[in-house]
């Protein structure tokens, strides 16, 4: 039962429910101790307390009350935990975005129309990898399985890195930087001017930062780029073990 709830998914959802004073201690240990595409140490630190108050990793600034069009369908089905949290874009079994929960329900109610939006391919890939790890507790990379707990991690490291203006970090990191945005075909950033942390993010820029996550294991798993932090060989194939 405790599974089931938040509190169940401490230390690997979130290293704690209670930060209370140590937000930055709590941001540092989680997000910035590691890295992926970044050098170790390139990232620096940044203040998380200018503006609202950061309440931890995926702590969303206010619940995405979201559900699936097709799984409203079905009087049986209910809404899904995660759907909350800005992580997940769409659901994992229809592969349609999910819409505002109270849009879903007029339509299920044939009380307004609402059709179903494909997810793009690329994130819908790692809406599969998150889906995966809820599911199985471990999430199968191009370099590694990894443990559920290291691929939110991962992928919570990750956001920061694509949310960081590129003056910010080396001349090496500063290209694949912008070749990920060049390939998702938004600016750099999706627009965004001053740094925030994700959770502090409006969905729209967050929905940005997956599409731009997804574009990133694409790329690295094709040798385009190739990610120089300690979490980065996870998302390359080894090596000696390629074809």
């Amino acid at each position: 039962m405790r599974l089931m709830t938040m509190a169940g998914w401490v230390p690997w959802l979130t290293d704690t429910l209670d930060v209370g004073d140590a937000r930055q201690a709590v941001f540092d240990t989680y997000i910035r101790q590691d890295s992926v595409l970044l050098a170790p140490g390139e990232a620096g630190r940044n203040e998380t307390g200018r503006g609202r108050s950061w309440k931890g990793p995926w702590h969303p600034a206010r619940l995405l009350r979201r559900a699936c069009p097709l799984c409203a369908t079905d009087p049986q089905r209910g809404t899904g935990l995660m759907w909350q949290l800005p992580i997940i874009t769409g659901c994992g079994e229809h592969a349609c975005q999910l819409e505002p929960e109270p849009d879903v329900m007029m339509a299920a109610l044939g009380l307004a129309p609402l059709t179903p939006r494909p997810v793009d391919p690329l994130v819908a890939e790692l809406d599969r990898l998150t889906h995966e790890g809820l599911a199985t507790g471990a999430v199968t990379l191009p370099g590694r399985t990894v443990h559920v707990g290291v691929w939110f991690r991962l992928l919570r490291t990750l956001l920061d890195e694509l949310s960081m203006a590129p003056s910010q970090v080396g001349v090496r990191s500063r290209a694949t930087l912008e070749r990920v945005w060049q390939a998702t075909g938004r600016p750099v950033r999706a627009g965004l001017r001053v740094w925030r942390p994700y959770e502090q993010l409006d969905w729209p820029l967050q929905e940005a930062m997956l599409h731009a996550a997804a574009v990133t294991l694409c790329l690295a798993a094709d040798q385009r780029i190739a990610p120089r932090g300690t979490l980065g060989p996870a998302l390359a194939e080894p090596p000696h073990e390629r074809v």
